[in-house]
C-alpha cells in the first residue's frame, strides 16, 4: 500500500490494482468518465483501477456497456458509491505509476499518472479503426490516465483551460520520447483510451482565473503533468529520451 497527499489535502491511496482518492471536503472535480464525468461538485470519490488480471492478463468487461462496467468496478469490486464517485481505468499496473508535484507561492499542484502506450499510441486525426454503437465497450493495451489536483479556487472555464493545459503536457512528454503513432508515421499524441480527472478547491482562498501557457498555473500543471507522464511510462515500458 502506497499513500501520497494530494495538492488539495485529499489522500491517494495505491494497492496493486487501483488508486482511490477519498475527497475530504466540497471538490470542483471535472472528469472524462463515463461513470459521472462533466463538471460536478457532489463527489466523494476519484478511483484508477487496473483492470488487467494478474492471472489471464486480460482485461474483461463487467457489462455490455463502459459506464454499467464502470459502475461494477466501482460498487462491488472497489466498494464506492458509484453516484458518489468517478473514476477511470486502464491496464497499467499501480505500482508503476508516477507522482509529481511541484508549488509557486501559495499555489500547489500535484499529479498521479498510470500510463502505457504499447499497441495503442495515436496521433490526433489518424484513421480510426471502430464505429462505436449503442455504448459498446472494447478492451485494448495503452492506456494514460492522469488525475490532477489543483490547491486553488478555479471557476468552470479555468477548469477547463487546465484540462487543455493538462492534455498538451501529456503530448509533449510523448513528443520527448519521441512516441510514435501505430498507424501512421505522425508522432504520437496519446493513446486512444486516455483519461483524466482535474481535482479543485473551491474553498481555497487563492483564486485563479487563467491556467493557460502564459500564466503560472498553466507552467505548474504542464511541468507536472510532463514529468509523471514520462516517469510512469519509464516505470510501465522503460521509455527513456
Amino acid at each position: 500500500m502506497r499513500e501520497y497527499k494530494l495538492a488539495t489535502g485529499d489522500r491517494a491511496r495505491l494497492d496493486h490494482r487501483a488508486a482511490i482518492i477519498s475527497l475530504e471536503d466540497e471538490r470542483r472535480v471535472l472528469s472524462s468518465s463515463l461513470l459521472n464525468g462533466g463538471l460536478r461538485s457532489d463527489l466523494s470519490f476519484v478511483f484508477n483501477y487496473d483492470e488487467q488480471e494478474e492471472k489471464t492478463k486480460r482485461c474483461e468487461m463487467l457489462a455490455p456497456t463502459h459506464e454499467e462496467h464502470l459502475k461494477i468496478v466501482a460498487e462491488s469490486i472497489l466498494k464506492l458509491p458509484p453516484c458518489q464517485t468517478t473514476g477511470l481505468t486502464t491496464a497499467a499496473q499501480m505500482r508503476n505509476a508516477a507522482f509529481c508535484e511541484a508549488a509557486y507561492g501559495a499555489m500547489a499542484v500535484s499529479a498521479l499518472v498510470t500510463a502505457g502506450v504499447s499497441g495503442n499510441a495515436l496521433r490526433a486525426g489518424d484513421r480510426a479503426t471502430l464505429d462505436q454503437k449503442n455504448g459498446r465497450p472494447f478492451m485494448i493495451g495503452g492506456t494514460i490516465n492522469v488525475i490532477l489536483a489543483i490547491d486553488a479556487d478555479l471557476p468552470d472555464g479555468t477548469m477547463l483551460q487546465a484540462f487543455m493545459t493538462c492534455t498538451e503536457a501529456k503530448t509533449a512528454a510523448l513528443e520527448r520520447l519521441g512516441c510514435k503513432s501505430v498507424v501512421s508515421d505522425g508522432g504520437a499524441t496519446g493513446t486512444g483510451t486516455d483519461g483524466v480527472v482535474i481535482i479543485a478547491r473551491p474553498d481555497s482562498e487563492l483564486r485563479m482565473t487563467d491556467a493557460g501557457k502564459h500564466f503560472k498555473l498553466g507552467e505548474l500543471i504542464g511541468q507536472t503533468v510532463e514529468t509523471a507522464v514520462r516517469k510512469a511510462l519509464y516505470l510501465q515500458e522503460g521509455w527513456t529520451s
